[in-house]
């Protein structure tokens, strides 16, 4: 089910992606992984110019964390969605936050993002994600 799935992670901690990396590679997707908003954003807009979002050179989903300096996961999430190519209105972007906070959540949906993991993420929780 899992096999093929390509996730881009994008986290400014080191330790957090490759944990996550780890829990993706387990359930056999192909991860990446990037250390900050604008290089993400730069990946999905090399995607979309290029045309090759219907190919390997894409990713399903992107687990972005919301605390990121310079370019936060809320500001880079909206920033995808404004690119205006298909792959980038419609590439599922998916929030990493240790806060539970519902404001936290709520500005996450309103800058396009599709849905949260709560961190630290479980792998029977990330399952669940990426089966969906």
């Amino acid at each position: 089910m899992f096999v093929g799935k390509r996730v881009l992670v994008v986290d400014d901690s080191a330790v957090n992606r490759e944990i996550m990396k780890d829990y993706l590679e387990d359930l056999g997707c192909d991860a990446c992984t990037v250390d900050s908003g604008e290089k993400a954003y730069e990946i999905v807009k090399t995607i979309c110019e290029s045309g090759t979002s219907q190919d390997n050179a894409s990713y399903d989903i992107i687990l972005m964390d919301i605390r990121m300096p310079e370019m936060d996961g809320c500001e880079t999430a909206k920033k995808i969605r404004e690119i205006g190519a298909e792959y980038s209105e419609k590439v599922s972007i998916v929030a990493m936050t240790a806060s539970g906070d519902e404001a936290d959540i709520l500005r996450a949906k309103e800058n396009g993002m599709n849905n949260y993991l709560l961190k630290p993420v479980e792998l029977i929780t990330l399952k669940e994600l990426v089966s969906s």
